[in-house]
Order: C-alpha cells, then structure tokens, then sequence
C-alpha cells in the first residue's frame, strides 16, 4: 500500500491569508494526501522546524488553524522534522493521534532531528506513532562526526552501521513508548547511508527477523511493520467532521 503525503507545509505556496492555505489543504486533501508534515528542514509560517534558526519556534496561530483542519478532515499531522516546541503544541492542540513518519531516537544519537524520551512518552498519551528512519547519520553519533562536512557521494562510500543501531533505535522506542506506538520510517528516497544488509525495500525482511530474534511476538512486529499506522489513519478519519 502506498499512502500520498506531503513533506513540508511548504509545498503549499505562498501563506497570504488562512483562507487560501486552508483551501490549498481541502484541495491536497481531495487529491489523495493522506498526511502531511508541517514543516521540512525549513520553518515556515505554521511552525519551526527542527533544521534551522526556527528551531526555538513553535506553532503559530495559523498552524493551530491548519492543524484543526487537518483532524476536521481526518488528515494525518506529521509531525518528523519539525521543532521540539512545535511537537508539544501540536500535541495539545490535536485532537487526533499524531504521526513522526520518519524519525530516530535522541536518548540513542543526539541529533535535534531525533526524538526524546519525553516526546516518546508524550506521543503515547496522544495515540501517535514514531516511524524510525533508517538513516546513517540518524542513528549513530559516531558516524555523523566522522562524515561531517562530507557530501552525500562521499558519504555512500563510508563504511556502514550495523543492523543492530537500528534495531536498538526501534527497541528504545518499544520500551518507553510501547508497541502500540512504533513503526518503520525507512526514508530510502532521502538518504546516502542505510545499515548493513538494507539497501532498499527487498532488505526489510532481515529488520523482520531481527525484531522476532529479540523477543518480540510475530503479533508484535506486526504491529511495527503496519498496523500501528493503519490504526492511527483509521483514528484519524473516524475522528473527522467532514
């Protein structure tokens, strides 16, 4: 199954008036987009991202409308990317369960991309998920220094992390937000380096494996393969005023 979204509130144009963004949205929404996140490496009117000098924001007055619109339309509010101040308020302004569609764990590797324990456990208490990205420089601190500065074909010839980074990534997120709220953000179109035995979808089969080898039933991993997403889609819509 493939799910239409969108990467960044960005991609909406230009913010001259909630009448118009909120208008942009309806159409996104009636062309397929399931999902969107409301900020990319850029902030922008809605909120700050977690990848530039908006990093101190959060969400602004227009984002708490879009975010509104978004649960009346049952529309998934991805939430990777942006700022830790823009989590918590989207947080308390969502009625919906939120999604982190492709980020890592910050207890783990301490980048401002990453998620905390906090925000783990936050996202519990809203029903949302954290789908782990499978990104070298995500995952393991050691690595990021030692390609910083480096381009993204530089980066592809380094050698790579082993499986049981991500695996433990996964793992942290199963312990202090539980089963319930955990999935795979793999962000194979976005990345120069993934762990060892993964080069693209065909390798998931060995996280599959990994996951059952330590102690997680098949019901479990299920649940971090799929259905944990599904959940909160069908949260969503059910949820919705439309």
């Amino acid at each position: 199954a493939l799910l239409i979204g969108v990467e960044g509130a960005h991609a909406m144009g230009n913010f001259d008036s909630k009448a118009r963004v909120i208008a942009r949205l309806r159409r996104l929404h009636q062309l397929g987009a399931r999902y969107m996140t409301l900020t990319w490496s850029n902030s922008n009117p809605l909120a700050g991202s977690s990848g530039d000098a908006g990093r101190a924001r959060g969400l602004s007055a227009l984002g708490r409308d879009v975010v509104s619109e978004m649960n009346r339309l049952g529309m998934m509010i991805d939430l990777s990317h942006v700022s830790d101040r823009t989590f918590f308020d989207v947080i308390r302004t969502s009625r919906s369960p939120v999604l982190l569609s492709h980020s890592s764990v910050r207890a783990l590797a301490n980048h401002p991309r990453n998620v905390t324990d906090e925000m783990l456990r936050t996202l519990k208490a809203n029903g949302g998920a954290i789908c782990i990205n499978f990104y070298a420089g995500f995952l393991d601190d050691r690595w990021r220094r030692r390609t910083a500065g480096k381009s993204n074909r530089e980066r592809k010839h380094l050698p790579r992390i082993p499986l049981s980074t991500l695996i433990r990534h996964i793992s942290h997120a199963i312990e202090v937000a539980g089963i319930d709220h955990v999935c795979l953000g793999s962000d194979f179109d976005g990345v120069p380096s993934l762990p060892m035995g993964i080069d693209d979808v065909s390798g998931l089969p060995v996280v599959t494996k990994a996951l059952l080898a330590g102690g997680n039933s098949e019901e479990d991993v299920r649940k971090v393969l799929g259905l944990n997403v599904i959940r909160i889609m069908a949260e969503n819509e059910a949820k919705s005023s439309r």
